[in-house]
């Protein structure tokens, strides 16, 4: 889906149990509900490039759910400028403890706020 007017995923799309790719590409979206991503088992790639109006990732935003180790998410060009901590945590170790991980997580042309806490 290019260039809609959805402002925000629903969780019905959890019901699309054999989707593998998803692409929501310079949409409106401003907020990822709760286990959007809960019900796609087979997912490996999520492209929500360009959405300018999605400005933060919480847990609800349900990113921490994909942890596969071949997922690819690619959040370019967005204006995301906070990520809660535990958003890619349980992919990263997931990327770190795979032999075979493929997958990766995409933030080109975004600027992101980092308080003096990060290391």
């Amino acid at each position: 889906i290019l260039q809609s007017k959805i402002k925000e995923l629903p969780r019905i799309l959890s019901n699309c149990t054999s989707l593998e790719t998803f692409t929501l590409r310079n949409s409106e979206i401003s907020v990822i509900a709760a286990n959007a991503f809960s019900g796609f088992p087979l997912l490996k790639t999520l492209d929500l490039s360009g959405n300018k109006k999605l400005t933060t990732l919480g847990l609800g935003s349900s990113i921490h759910a994909l942890k596969k180790p071949e997922i690819k998410i690619m959040l370019d060009n967005t204006n995301v400028r906070s990520i809660d901590k535990f958003v890619f945590y349980p992919l990263l170790e997931t990327f770190a403890n795979s032999k075979r991980s493929s997958g990766f997580i995409s933030l080109s042309n975004i600027v992101m706020n980092c308080g003096c806490d990060v290391k």
